[in-house]
């Protein structure tokens, strides 16, 4: 079956020990909310844009959507196809999220 999207876009992936980009991504995100019993869970995929400082090493990411949205998540790429699979770390990149826009 295949798994209900809840957020298609792009963004960039930051190492966590590196400020810099590691790549440019384009990403599908399933979220399933908490409940009173679960506390939820979300993850995906993405595919590698373009690769800045991406290295087989790393796996522990800040993802930054285009919209301003941000989330921790667990990622394992196949740098030689440049898929890589979500598993969130922590809440995800919620529209609640979202930094407040000047009008």
């Amino acid at each position: 079956m295949e798994p209900s999207w809840d957020i298609e876009t792009t963004g960039t992936i930051h190492a966590v020990d590196r400020d810099a980009p590691a790549a440019r991504v384009r990403c599908q995100i399933w979220i399933i909310p908490p409940s009173p019993s679960l506390p939820g869970k979300w993850g995906g995929r993405m595919e590698v844009i373009e690769a800045f400082d991406l290295r087989a090493s790393d796996f522990l990411f800040r993802l930054v959507l285009d919209d301003g949205r941000t989330a921790d998540c667990f990622a394992d790429f196949d740098l030689g196809s440049g898929i890589g699979l979500i598993d969130g770390n922590g809440p995800p990149p919620l529209a609640s999220e979202m930094p407040a826009r000047e009008s």
